[in-house]
């Protein structure tokens, strides 16, 4: 399980809140308020911002606690996943503030712009016990129309030694691209995410990222790789995944698999070619 071990700051950027209560006095009307009964947090896009629940992958998520009393205990933030996708780690990333009375803004969540497209959920604990959970939808961007680099089946694209199946495409997928992570770098949220791209070099992991809108059974998805200079494919299409791939995220990486030369990695779902994504090795 690849776990980020949380860090604790001091101060968060705070907008203090004029002639607030102290946590431990009494309240000018009515019963002292206490932490984390005098607590309200939300979820923002920019520091300080409406409150959202629907991000992108390359959105800034920001978290936001607002305090009528000053706290004594550490308010932590936990960002994890609602429901760990098949083929990628669970994870938790967590910042710690102590909350002065105001509104306090914790540090950007996905400060790299690379977080997967799924399901997460904000765990918010003072004095460690969760009073708040949050849930949030993170999705893909808006993709262009399909071209050579493209892993949307959109389209015809002349330039392609074979044309894919643009409706079985749209049966299982939203988008797959092609990326690459250096090699030793095990992939997983939240900072290890492929960086997309369709050239790669010796230093490089050969990864694909795909956003599933519907379950692939297993033993239906292979793939396969077409040397373009030699007109022949360098690796055939000999089997099948064993494992079904599950709605939402989902990265996978390994050594590159060919030599220098431009070549199309070809996936296909029963046997029906669903997308063809041009790359070069240099």
């Amino acid at each position: 399980m690849l776990t980020l071990a949380a860090f604790v700051l001091l101060s968060g950027c705070a907008q203090p809140a004029p002639q607030a209560q102290n946590n431990n006095g009494p309240a000018n009307n009515g019963p002292a308020i206490v932490c984390p009964q005098g607590i309200e947090v939300k979820i923002s896009k920019i520091e300080f911002g409406p409150a959202e629940t629907n991000f992108l992958t390359t959105d800034s998520i920001y978290p936001t606690v607002t305090s009528s009393v000053a706290c004594d205990k550490l308010v932590t933030v936990s960002l994890s996943w609602r429901v760990t996708p098949r083929g990628l780690s669970s994870f938790a990333v967590e910042q710690s503030y102590n909350i002065p009375a105001g509104t306090t803004g914790y540090k950007d969540y996905n400060p790299q712009k690379n977080l997967d497209a799924g399901a997460y959920a904000f765990d918010f604990s003072y004095d460690g016990a969760v009073f708040k959970t949050i849930d949030i939808t993170v999705s893909a961007p808006p993709q262009p129309p399909a071209d050579n680099n493209s892993g949307n089946a959109g389209g015809t694209n002349s330039g392609l030694s074979e044309q894919p199946n643009a409706e079985k495409f749209s049966e299982y997928f939203t988008e797959i691209s092609l990326g690459k992570l250096p090699l030793g770098v095990q992939v997983g949220p939240p900072l290890n995410f492929p960086q997309k791209t369709t050239v790669f070099t010796s230093v490089d992991q050969f990864c694909t990222d795909m956003l599933i809108k519907k379950t692939v059974p297993a033993n239906t998805a292979s793939s396969s790789i077409f040397d373009v200079d030699k007109n022949e494919y360098a690796v055939p299409k000999l089997g099948t995944f064993p494992m079904e791939l599950k709605e939402g995220g989902s990265d996978g990486c390994e050594p590159l698999p060919v030599p220098k030369g431009n070549y199309e990695y070809k996936i296909y779902v029963d046997d029906v070619l669903v997308t063809v994504l041009p790359f070069e090795v240099q």
